[in-house]
């Protein structure tokens, strides 16, 4: 899942996550990795990838 986002928009991603979280498996966790600003610096954060992962 890759989108363009604001931050408003991540911080309503984030509740999400957090809710579905009471929801894993044991050992499990959710992951969230936000890209950086675009080449142009305005304010939308880039790409974002949600995965769950096993923990080690």
């Amino acid at each position: 899942m890759a989108k363009k986002l604001s931050t408003k928009d991540a911080a309503h991603v984030l509740c999400s996550i957090v809710h579905d979280e009471e929801n894993l498996e044991p050992n499990h966790q959710i992951v969230m990795e936000i890209g950086g600003l675009t080449r142009n610096n305005d304010e939308r954060l880039g790409d974002y990838r949600v995965t769950v992962q096993r923990v080690r």
